[in-house]
């Protein structure tokens, strides 16, 4: 099976495989500004099962609101999808182990 994925989707997949992630964790540890619009190609064009759940919260002003909350059911798949991705690689795009180890790939330098 030939399968390409973009990197933010293969970053968005690792951070799924861990736990369940907010918006919000998806914009900071995938790299994405709208984690909606990966997250949708995912579910169509590969068929993950990836849950929506709305949760509510208050902002930093006390009002009330809701934000979404990403879980991934079909790990298996997910685990797949990534394996045939890195298989079929050609763009240079690597699939780097799923055991995080350390917290390089998200430090910034000052």
């Amino acid at each position: 099976m030939s399968v390409t994925l973009r990197p933010t989707q293969i970053r968005i997949i690792r951070c799924l495989l861990l736990q369940p992630c907010t918006v919000r964790e998806l914009m900071f540890e995938a790299g994405c500004n709208n984690p909606a619009d990966p997250i949708q190609h995912l579910r169509k064009d590969f068929g993950l099962d990836i849950e929506t759940v709305y949760q509510k919260g208050l902002n930093r002003d006390g009002k009330t609101i809701y934000y979404g909350v990403y879980t991934l059911h079909d790990l298996i798949g997910a685990l797949g999808l990534l394996e045939a991705a890195a298989t079929a690689s050609s763009n240079g795009y690597q699939v780097r182990s799923l055991k995080k180890t350390d917290d390089s790939d998200f430090n910034t330098k000052n």
